[in-house]
């Protein structure tokens, strides 16, 4: 009988270990924020949430949203700041954060910087990131100042 126990017992334990679900914190470095941008990374969080599902608890903390206000020493400053913090994943937005964080020799903890190149400086964008990171990936957007000049032009010219 006290085996029989001792099986439900362990039994029990090993589903309860097995049922707990990991946890990751995940941290947002903004150059900018706002009342839209705080709507759409409301949007980011629950798309991610959803595409990972069952499989993980992502912590999205507000103290983990930090925002550097365009200066380059606090964009430093920030993304030090979350990997002191612990954090497991670092999604970065903004011109300043990609000019200080794709510059970075090491990464701590896994970042996704997410950026705009101009069309005109691709090239150069891709020679400077061709050697592969440990922990840091991009997603970049395509600009062209080409054709943001035609649009302006076709905005401001008199009709």
């Amino acid at each position: 009988m006290r085996y029989k126990y001792s099986f439900i017992f362990f039994l029990f334990i090993n589903t309860f270990i097995y049922s707990q679900t990991k946890s990751y914190q995940v941290g947002y470095l903004l150059d900018k924020s706002n009342p839209k941008i705080d709507l759409l990374l409301e949007e980011l969080t629950k798309e991610i949430t959803v595409v990972i599902g069952e499989d993980a608890q992502l912590l999205f903390l507000p103290k983990h949203r930090l925002v550097n206000n365009f200066n380059a020493n606090q964009a430093l400053s920030n993304y030090k700041a979350l990997v002191d913090d612990n954090v497991d994943l670092i999604i970065a937005f903004g011109a300043v954060n990609n000019l200080v964080i794709s510059k970075l020799e090491q990464y701590e903890r896994p970042t996704i910087l997410f950026g705009n190149v101009s069309k005109d400086l691709l090239g150069q964008f891709y020679l400077e990131q061709s050697v592969p990171k440990h922990n840091f990936t991009y997603i970049v957007n395509l600009e062209s100042y080409e054709d943001d000049l035609i649009v302006l032009k076709k905005l401001v010219s008199p009709s």
